[in-house]
């Protein structure tokens, strides 16, 4: 009872990798190249908040490439306090901040205020008016 030598399988059981040890050197090749699954919005490598002077700069170089305008005074000025304000928070990320801006202008809300409520809605702040 035992099976032609043609039907045999190449390899002894032993000798062969567990489908499980062969799906994670799979995916440690993959992550070696670059390649796999796309990180989530949440991924388990944030970028770094930014607070402070870093945060402001993002913000008044975010507002022209959004809103095709530079900001007046006024705007610079909201846009100082908004920077205040998130930084006292914990900051915010370069995208969250990119993002946020072009939210406003996909709703054609071409002002500071608007991209504040969705920073602060996205960030958990407290939607108090500000100082």
């Amino acid at each position: 009872p035992s099976k032609p030598a043609s039907v045999l399988p190449s390899t002894l059981p032993s000798n062969r990798e567990s489908s499980k040890e062969t799906i994670e050197k799979e995916k440690e090749k993959e992550e070696e190249k670059g390649e796999g699954r796309l990180p989530s919005a949440l991924g388990s490598r944030s970028s770094p908040s930014l607070t402070g002077p870093s945060l402001f700069k993002l913000l008044i170089d975010t507002f022209p490439q959004a809103f095709a305008k530079e900001p007046d005074s006024r705007e610079a000025t909201q846009l100082r306090d908004l920077g205040e304000e998130i930084s006292s928070a914990g900051g915010a990320t370069a995208e969250q901040v990119y993002d946020a801006f072009k939210e406003a202008a996909t709703h054609n809300k071409l002002h500071v205020s608007y991209v504040r409520k969705v920073l602060h809605a996205w960030l958990g702040i407290d939607r108090a008016p500000p100082k």
